[in-house]
């Protein structure tokens, strides 16, 4: 049997306290009402005899025995107590006790009321009768005494009956404590409190803190983050990392971050898969902002949503998903370093430096073979090289396995479970089958845990200036935003580069995006790239012109020269 956590069962216990609460509360009202409303008061009333010398019917006899009682009298009394107590409540005696009083009772029934007893070793029996008048009570108490008296004389045809102490009246209820009564039911909701408790300790299999992940599923705990809370007007706020980055939930990340990479012994860490057993449980809220944590500190990230069926990385970042990353794998053939300009077109800009996005596009008939194919994991490898950090955000694993198979493939398998929600057995379903396809799970970070501001500053602390790695960048230094394309420029591929001979130019609804032009920065460098790439244009459209008529150059250079004019009044603007 495995051993009762003491310490979990005390947690268990406090977190159903008002349950708890709300049990004793109703059970001391229950036997409040029991106790004085519910029973009917009975009362009590005794008579009490002795079994003296045995004496016979003869007096003249009796005269010649007036002696101390000899042991053989002793001995034949103690014979008669159990006897006696049968006789007293015989129906002989009841029927005369209930034709003396007129009762309006049968002989069972005043049977029931009649309790004997006596002390081992005495020759004393006392007659108790119990009844809802304490009047009525003492007179059959007493008359049950006389009709015994008189019922031994004729059955034995002796007198050794007599009465030491006669009945009262008692108005005293015998059977109501109202104390006593209120501690009974209060006993009993303790232990109704204490049988909930266990069958919540041991059925509730839900993680419950890190200690639950590394002593009962035995994967690291890479963190604990707090439950972020809605925005103005109950707007959904889940880039936190970025907004305010002095926030506990930042510096959560921030710890995430760390423990990552250390999670890996120092190895080189490029590709990251997040996973979670069931959907709500913050996969993609935990992808975004880690992702944000890394680029924050001047890395270059994609963000991959490999969720095909309802991924959410293009709600977070605000970008179109029109195209994304089911329609790169189903479009393109083979991927490698010469098909970049095909990659480039399912890579979005976001309004966030170092940080770039494939959305999870048109959801297909097939998102399983997509995502375990040969090309999921070239596409995986190309951007490896371009970028400093790949984050994958997978699937519910315990819903859709798509990204089971896949975890085989990176460097860092994460996985997110639900503060009092996700169960221990699902993630360890989840961790077989990883197992299962060769795969790891490298950690488990535990999402929406009620941790207070004062709380987690006692556990984690950030001052600005003291090493943080975020910190250390330039505040007065302007943002740069990168393209894929100005990426794919700093890198040395190791096979054909033609595809530094071809311009990928973006579509304009994916340069403009709601909310680009806020950014300054980012509209000036867009447009300084566009430029350059209209002059790339023009070039090749004056070499073209050699080969057709003088007319049509002079059209194709009017019609050049009228969208640069365009996009230097913009920029002026």
């Amino acid at each position: 049997m495995e051993e009762i956590n003491l310490k979990r069962l005390f947690e268990v216990a406090f977190s159903l306290k008002w349950l708890i609460i709300v049990i004793m509360i109703l059970f001391a009202f229950a036997g409040y009402m029991y106790s004085y409303k519910y029973v009917v008061p009975v009362y009590n009333s005794s008579i009490k005899l002795v079994l003296s010398q045995v004496q016979d019917s003869n007096p003249q006899e009796n005269e010649s025995k007036e002696e101390s009682i000899t042991q053989s009298d002793i001995l034949i009394n103690n014979q008669l107590v159990e006897t006696y107590s049968e006789i007293i409540k015989s129906k002989n005696i009841t029927k005369k006790v209930i034709e003396n009083l007129q009762l309006n009772i049968n002989e069972e029934t005043l049977s029931e009321k009649i309790q004997v007893s006596y002390v081992d070793g005495t020759q004393v029996l006392k007659i108790t009768v119990t009844d809802e008048n304490p009047e009525v009570s003492k007179n059959i108490a007493t008359e049950v005494g006389k009709v015994f008296k008189e019922e031994i004389k004729s059955i034995y045809n002796i007198n050794n009956v007599t009465v030491i102490e006669e009945a009262e009246v008692n108005n005293t209820p015998a059977n109501i404590n109202h104390v006593r009564d209120i501690i009974v039911f209060e006993a009993i909701a303790v232990f109704l409190s204490a049988i909930i408790v266990m069958i919540f300790y041991l059925f509730d299999t839900t993680i419950k803190d890190e200690k639950d992940i590394e002593n009962e599923i035995g994967v690291t705990s890479l963190g604990m983050i707090p439950l972020y809370k809605e925005g103005v007007n109950g707007e959904r706020k889940e880039l936190l990392s970025f907004e305010d980055s002095k926030s506990p939930i930042t510096e959560c990340f921030r710890t995430l971050r760390t423990n990552l990479v250390f999670a890996r012994n120092n190895n080189n860490l490029k590709n990251i898969l997040v996973l979670s057993s069931f959907s709500s449980e913050g996969k993609s809220y935990i992808t975004a902002n880690l992702a944000m944590s890394f680029a924050k500190t001047n890395r270059r990230v994609i963000i991959i949503d490999a969720d095909m069926r309802k991924g959410r990385q293009h709600k977070i970042f605000n970008v179109r998903n029109s195209r994304g990353l089911s329609n790169c794998l189903a479009n393109i053939a083979e991927m490698d370093s010469t098909n970049i300009n095909q990659i480039a077109k399912y890579v979005k800009n976001t309004n966030y430096p170092n940080i770039h996005l494939i959305t999870s596009g048109t959801r297909p008939a097939n998102p399983l073979e997509l995502i375990s194919s040969d090309r999921m994991i070239e596409l995986i490898s190309i951007l490896d090289k371009i970028y400093d950090y790949v984050i994958i955000d997978g699937t519910p694993t315990n819903i859709v396995s798509d990204s089971v198979a896949l975890s085989k493939y990176v460097d860092a398998t994460v996985m997110v479970a639900e503060y009092k929600k996700t169960k221990i057995e699902s993630v360890v379903k989840v961790k077989k089958a990883i197992e299962n396809v060769g795969g790891n799970i490298t950690g488990i970070i535990l999402n929406k845990c009620p941790i207070t501001e004062k709380a987690y500053t006692e556990k984690y602390y950030y001052v600005e200036g003291t090493g943080n790695e975020d910190s250390n960048n330039k505040k007065n230094e302007s943002i740069e935003f990168k393209s894929f394309y100005d990426l794919i420029k700093e890198v040395d591929f190791e096979k054909d580069n033609s595809y530094e001979d071809e311009e990928f130019i973006p579509e304009r609804d994916e340069i403009f995006e709601p909310g680009r032009l806020e950014n300054n920065n980012y509209v000036e460098y867009r447009l300084d790239n566009i430029s350059s790439e209209i002059s790339s244009l023009k070039d090749a459209m004056l070499k073209l012109a050699v080969s057709i008529n003088e007319n049509q150059s002079s059209s194709y250079r009017k019609e050049i020269e009228d969208l640069k004019n365009e996009i230097q009044t913009l920029k002026e603007k």
